[in-house]
């Protein structure tokens, strides 16, 4: 009864239900549904926006007012396709303020996160792993994924090993170190302090070990964008007078635009002037989400969904979205629980037939290839890439999502023989024997799915 497999022919024909109603934790493929979802209502080429504006005027090179950068879920203001420089972004914005001839803030730099609500780590995840990258706090301004990148090298034996922390902000505290060891296994720990930036690294590392990685969250995520691009400024030669604050939500709309400006005869506020327009794609980003199973980058999408319909980025508004996504294909939701996008959370519960018919949907639109190039491909890319190696006729012909959380494998997708597309979604809740063959079962099924499209 933990179980629920359902497979759809091309044409919608129910070859396999087993369970396909029961309500079961979805893991990660709660992406297919967020993602489907996004596509919907906000097509492929929707672009995320992140506006640099001011009130104030530029005089001999000095800013008189705020600096205002306001954000709307961009995923990508980091270095994934940017040479893995974090910051690359922002060294772009500075050079386009010197080129405006602002060498001064006077202001204040203020981070603008009003397009969602603040809550920013989910009431219905683990706060025991609330360090960890998957766990990214959630805001409309983010940066590097909400985390910092921690690059360690052995010294030598018996001293503190090299650490490296990208990107530098001050808005972060980063102590201690590995101590290097010539014997014995590396074992490094990186803690944060619950509600802190403070962050300390322990451990020893092996003298042997290369290319230590990994990555800690950071609290606060509005703020340490805003503190980190003000030290960008600063190194290209902008420096900021005031303070970098968050904006006050009593000075928006709950439309997440800016309040009403009074006319000219009642106020002297001079309009707000945008300086730097970002903006990036919800294309680029499926594959980010499907592929790479980017927990943060689905939760933006799930807040900026229910900020584009709803007026707000919260939980609930995304949420809403979902369930407006399934009535309006007629799929049954009876029993779903949706409390965030990226199906982290234990709480969820979505139905095995609910994932198929989602699968079905997209694969009637044109914007099909690109969703189903979004996921993972088997034997070749992402989360898959490893897998199905015991059927080898199925590398590059199966593309899905897979799911883990505690006790939980997912996996859900389209499976291609010559001119036919399946769909299958397959989803365990128990495994008894282990998560090894709860996924070597998942194989064997799509195999058996597989050899039936004959």
């Amino acid at each position: 009864n933990r179980a629920a497999v359902v497979v759809l022919t091309e044409h919608k024909r129910v070859l396999v239900a087993l369970n396909a109603d029961r309500p079961l934790k979805p893991a990660s493929n709660m992406k297919i549904l967020t993602t489907a979802a996004g596509l919907h209502f906000l097509g492929l080429n929707h672009l995320y926006e992140t506006r640099v504006s001011t009130r104030g005027r530029v005089v001999d090179g000095v800013l008189e007012g705020d600096l205002i950068v306001r954000g709307t879920g961009d995923p990508n203001i980091s270095g994934r396709f940017y040479d893995d420089d974090p910051t690359a972004i922002f060294k772009k914005w500075a050079q386009k303020l010197l080129d405006l001839g602002i060498r001064e803030i006077r202001g204040d730099l203020v981070a603008d996160d009003t397009f969602f609500d603040d809550v920013r780590f989910y009431p219905t995840w683990r706060r025991e792993e609330e360090g960890r990258w998957y766990s990214a706090q959630v805001s409309a301004l983010s940066l590097n994924d909400n985390c910092l990148d921690i690059y360690i090298r052995p010294t030598k034996p018996g001293s503190k090993a090299s650490v490296r922390v990208v990107p530098l902000s001050d808005f972060v505290h980063v102590t201690g170190a590995p101590v290097t060891v010539s014997k014995g296994a590396t074992r490094i720990g990186i803690y944060r302090k619950t509600g802190t930036n403070r962050i300390t690294i322990r451990g020893k590392i092996n003298r042997r070990t290369k290319n230590w990685k990994d990555y800690v969250t950071v609290d606060n995520p509005t703020l340490f964008f805003g503190h980190t691009l003000a030290r960008v400024l600063k190194n290209a030669g902008v420096e900021l007078k005031g303070k970098v604050r968050r904006v006050e939500r009593k000075d928006r709309t709950d439309e997440g635009e800016p309040a009403p400006a009074l006319s000219d005869a009642e106020s002297s506020v001079p309009p707000e002037k945008v300086l730097i327009l970002h903006t990036s794609s919800l294309k680029s980003d499926l594959p980010v989400i499907n592929t790479r199973s980017q927990n943060l980058h689905a939760e933006l999408l799930f807040k900026a969904l229910g900020a584009r319909l709803y007026g707000l980025g919260s939980i609930e508004n995304g949420a809403r979205a979902l369930k407006r996504f399934l009535d309006e294909h007629k799929i049954p939701r009876s029993g779903v629980v949706i409390v965030d996008g990226s199906g982290l959370s234990h709480a969820n519960r979505l139905t095995a037939r609910l994932l198929a018919e989602t699968l079905y949907a997209v694969k009637q639109t044109e914007m099909f290839p690109a969703y189903r190039d979004s996921f993972a491909v088997a034997g070749r890319t992402g989360t898959l890439k490893k897998r199905f190696r015991t059927h080898p006729e199925l590398k590059e012909n199966v593309f899905a999502k897979t799911g883990y959380i505690g006790g939980v494998s997912t996996l859900s997708g389209y499976v291609r023989r010559g001119s036919k597309t399946w769909i299958f979604s397959i989803l365990l809740n128990s495994f008894p024997r282990g998560l090894a063959s709860a996924k070597r079962l998942q194989e064997d099924i799509v195999a058996l799915v597989y050899a039936a499209m004959k």
